[in-house]
């Protein structure tokens, strides 16, 4: 009595079994990848955070420097009214060597403004690379990345050595994300496979971005 009993209930328990195997199954792979997207997020704005305090420190330097060039022009305006060969050229040598430095510092920021941009470009290919190996590639759908290096303004705008500030909303400006579809089906046992349907795709996003408070701190973004 007690085995026919036992039989009678056995297609349910199984159901259940495999049911709850199915749920744990995609609680962990969904969990795999948000952790392994949200790892990734967080490094890259780690970078980002560095590249932008380098920025910030050069702002000082920067306005000494638009200090420097508008004395060089006015003195420059001033020696050719003086009409005096020797006093002109010096005037014209210090401008010179005002507008050298004055490039050399323009490098420096646009170099920092350009790694940021190539750091996002690598960060966009390393995650990517990084759930293929971990997923399969044909198991990643509608694979979306989205950041822009950093959210920064020059001021004056014209100028070759601008002083940069943090941009209107910055945290959202700055803020980096990834989408993507993930097929989970594939990843189970083929026991387990045909208790999903076909079409069955999880949605994973994760995101990170930077905060301003006393400092630039890093915080997690969620949206």
């Amino acid at each position: 009595m007690g085995i026919v009993l036992f039989l009678s209930f056995f297609p349910v328990l199984l159901s259940l079994c495999l049911g709850f195997n199915v749920s744990s199954q995609i609680i962990y792979y969904k969990q795999k990848a948000q952790y392994i997207c949200q790892r990734y997020h967080l490094a890259h704005q780690k970078q980002l955070q560095k590249k932008i305090a380098r920025l910030l420190q050069l702002n000082l330097k920067a306005k000494k420097m638009r200090i420097q060039l508008k004395h060089a022009k006015q003195s420059l305006k001033i020696a050719k009214l003086s009409m005096i060969p020797p006093i002109i050229a010096t005037a014209q040598s210090f401008l010179a060597f005002v507008l050298a430095k004055q490039l050399v510092l323009f490098t420096k920021q646009k170099n920092i403004l350009y790694s940021a941009i190539k750091l996002s470009n690598k960060a966009k290919k390393q995650l990517k690379k990084r759930l293929n190996q971990a997923f399969d590639k044909n198991n990643i759908k509608d694979y979306s990345y989205k950041q822009v290096g950093l959210a920064v303004y020059p001021k004056p705008l014209l100028s070759f050595s601008p002083s940069y500030y943090l941009m209107p909303a910055f945290s959202y400006a700055q803020g980096s994300y990834t989408f993507f579809y993930l097929n989970i089906k594939n990843l189970l046992p083929p026991l387990l496979q045909s208790l999903l349907p076909n079409s069955q795709l999880f949605k994973i996003k994760c995101s990170a971005t930077l905060m301003k408070k006393k400092k630039i701190e890093l915080t997690l973004w969620q949206y």
